[in-house]
């Protein structure tokens, strides 16, 4: 590889780790319109036995806002990401795979479940920018929390250090999901 095909690649991994950043979030915010668009247009969306059931980015907002409604908050943090290039092995320059590891900390029905996820994401060069083709939620556990943060008083930060801060609340995009839920809007 010459320089400019090295500072290419480079670029292009900058990218696609951008892509698994802005999905945690997207998602953290609530914000419906800005997952979506981190995937391909004709994305598949999965069922729960694996197989598709729908294709496009309308119906992955629908299945995503189903998903988002199970939680009423979720901080997730992006750590290791490995991605290989199809180009690597004689395929085509558009397309990569990766493996990104993620914990989350989300509410689920009152209770604060810590997770550890692992990502195994599909991805494709669209225009000069990357999308997720597919990004598959694979568990290595969950486990309930024993203490639960929310169930504290205001923070008042930077008054006291301990407490109930003001995200997600102050969100406008994770106000607007939740408000449209409970006014019963389906995702477009």
């Amino acid at each position: 590889m010459d320089v400019d095909d090295v500072v290419a690649r480079l670029y292009d991994i900058y990218r696609i780790e951008r892509l698994a950043i802005s999905y945690a979030i997207a998602m953290d915010g609530r914000d419906l319109p800005a997952v979506v668009d981190l995937f391909v247009p004709d994305v598949r969306v999965p069922g729960s036995d694996g197989g598709v059931v729908a294709i496009g980015r309308t119906a992955l907002a629908q299945r995503l806002s189903a998903d988002m409604a199970t939680s009423r908050l979720s901080v997730m943090s992006v750590s290791n990401h490995l991605i290989t290039f199809d180009a690597e092995e004689g395929g085509d320059p558009d397309r990569a795979r990766g493996v990104v590891y993620c914990r989350c900390l989300a509410e689920f029905g009152g209770s604060m479940v810590e997770q550890m996820i692992r990502y195994d994401d599909r991805y494709a060069r669209l225009e000069d920018d990357w999308r997720f083709i597919s990004r598959r939620h694979r568990l290595w556990w969950g486990v309930e929390m024993v203490e639960r943060p929310l169930d504290q008083p205001p923070a008042d930060w930077p008054a006291r250090p301990v407490g109930v801060g003001t995200l997600p609340a102050e969100l406008s995009t994770w106000s607007a999901f939740w408000a449209s839920q409970r006014e019963g809007h389906q995702p477009r």
